[in-house]
């Protein structure tokens, strides 16, 4: 979990405006266990700080 509260399948949504969310990336976080808290900032929804 970062400073911000991400976890690391946040990150890979698209942690910061203008990148790309990696959707292959997030489903393997996922399946290792990581939280998704679904925090995409440029997707315009999931509420980025």
């Amino acid at each position: 979990m970062s400073r911000r509260g991400q976890t690391t399948a946040d990150m890979a949504n698209s942690p910061e405006q203008r990148a790309q969310p990696h959707p292959a990336t997030i489903a393997l976080l996922e399946k290792l266990g990581s939280k998704n808290n679904h925090n995409c900032r440029s997707c315009g929804e999931g509420g980025g700080n």
